[in-house]
């Protein structure tokens, strides 16, 4: 999902995998140990802290740091610009796959 400048929006994204897998806003919140006021806060959001959406990914069976990653539009970050936003990215799909995919 794009915003209006063209970014990509991490919150729509969530909502509609959650839509697709027929679990709710309440379900979602209980599986990741909040509450469910704070679930339709993140379908809000452009950006998500990379331990959250870690932790949706797991829950919902999903890549979403492919998604991210396959975007491409990222803009430059402190401290490592976009080369080491990438990395961090890889790092964490790869720790997830392992987690969630080797079944």
């Amino acid at each position: 999902m794009k915003t209006s400048k063209g970014n990509l929006h991490i919150g729509k994204l969530i909502q509609k995998r959650l839509a697709e897998k027929g679990k709710s806003a309440c379900w979602l919140a209980e599986k990741i140990h909040t509450v469910r006021t704070n679930v339709y806060d993140i379908f809000h959001r452009e950006n998500i802290d990379v331990q959250l959406l870690g932790c949706i990914s797991e829950v919902l069976a999903h890549d979403f740091f492919k998604e991210i990653s396959e975007f491409g539009n990222f803009e430059e970050s402190r401290g490592g610009g976009k080369l080491l936003f990438i990395r961090e990215l890889h790092y964490f799909n790869a720790r997830l796959t392992k987690k969630v995919y080797s079944v």
